[in-house]
């Protein structure tokens, strides 16, 4: 029995074991064992096994929240609009990025996300 799932607009079957190796020619015929792994970087976002975005979402608290502290010491040096600006293109820039993958994430992924939206302005 084939059963469909709908998850994040991607379709899984359940009985298909097969997956697809992509990579260079040589690498691919030089006998190298090719290990899985539970999350893939891919033009910047983590894709996880269960598509939940858990690990993308941590790395882009982090890594805002680094730069908040970072803007935080310098941004009195700054005139008003200056700040405004630097935010948007360090912090809010990073968390507009691919953040359509977001839509069906789990509700405290994007309440997280929101406290950094709120730090930030």
């Amino acid at each position: 029995m084939r059963l469909l799932w709908y998850i994040n607009l991607l379709f899984i079957y359940n009985d298909i074991d097969m997956s697809v190796i992509c990579g260079v020619k040589e690498m691919l015929h030089c006998g190298a064992t090719i290990q899985p792994s539970s999350t893939v970087h891919d033009l910047g976002v983590i894709l996880d096994t269960e598509l939940s975005f858990g690990p993308h979402v941590n790395q882009l608290l982090s890594r805002c929240f680094h730069q908040l502290c970072r803007i935080k010491s310098s941004v009195r040096a700054l005139p008003t609009e200056a700040a405004k600006t630097v935010v948007n293109s360090f912090v809010v820039s990073r968390i507009d990025y691919c953040n359509s993958l977001l839509a069906g994430a789990p509700h405290y992924h994007l309440d997280h996300l929101q406290a950094v939206m709120n730090n930030a302005t």
